[in-house]
């Protein structure tokens, strides 16, 4: 029911050309993405990735906004970690020589690409990429 009121965007257009080379299920590409296009969404969602730590717990309820939504990336990550889905994406097996290709599908999914919170161009999608590749967990989307 979520998936058909909200759509979904950029974490599922970018997983699909990385299913297709990799041979990850979906939910597992959807996972390693999700903390990075959360990450690059940030800027454009603070208020309701804060909403998120303060529904999961997470963080100090007297920190700011932004550090509240911070706290809310994480705990996902950690809920993510805690189900046994991997949370970066070389752990699929994408190789950086791949991220052109799969930067260049993803925008193909208009449908997806315009459902995100946050305009994802063709260097923005590299640099998802790239983050989440190497696990930058000091990434926060600027």
């Amino acid at each position: 029911m979520a998936i058909n009121t909200a759509g979904t965007a950029g974490a599922h257009a970018i997983q699909s050309p990385i299913g297709n080379l990799t041979h990850t299920p979906h939910g597992f590409g959807v996972a390693a993405l999700l903390p990075w296009v959360m990450r690059y969404n940030l800027p454009s969602r603070i208020a309701e990735f804060a909403e998120i730590a303060r529904l999961l717990g997470a963080g100090d309820a007297s920190a700011s906004d932004e550090e509240r939504a911070r706290e809310g990336i994480r705990a996902v990550e950690g809920l993510l970690r805690a189900l046994g889905a991997p949370t970066d994406l070389a752990t699929l097996g994408l190789s950086p020589d791949d991220f052109g290709f799969v930067a260049d599908q993803a925008l193909l999914a208009t449908r997806l690409t315009a459902n995100n919170p946050r305009e994802l161009t063709r260097e923005a999608v590299l640099e998802i990429l790239r983050r989440g590749h190497a696990a930058d967990r000091d990434w926060w989307g600027e």
